[in-house]
């Protein structure tokens, strides 16, 4: 479009370039802010079980924590 096309695709052909610059520039310099910004983590997994109680209040209220005792309830927990 920039070579063969006509005077407005070429305009939009350079605003498109020009506006995908810049997102490839912001979305650079968030990638480089999000690893000072992450908190370092343990290896391995931390699972949390919640429990809705039949309701729709999410997360709702936790029952276990990874390496917490058993509950008791027969679905394995």
């Amino acid at each position: 479009m920039l070579a063969n096309g006509s005077d407005i695709q070429r305009q939009v052909a350079m605003a498109s370039i020009a506006i995908s610059g810049q997102l490839r520039g912001h979305r650079q310099a968030l990638s480089e802010s999000v690893t000072f910004l992450a908190a370092p983590t343990a290896p391995g997994k931390h699972r949390r079980v919640y429990t809705a109680n039949t309701g729709s209040n999410l997360p709702g209220q936790l029952v276990r924590d990874e390496g917490g005792p058993a509950t008791g309830d027969p679905a394995g927990g």
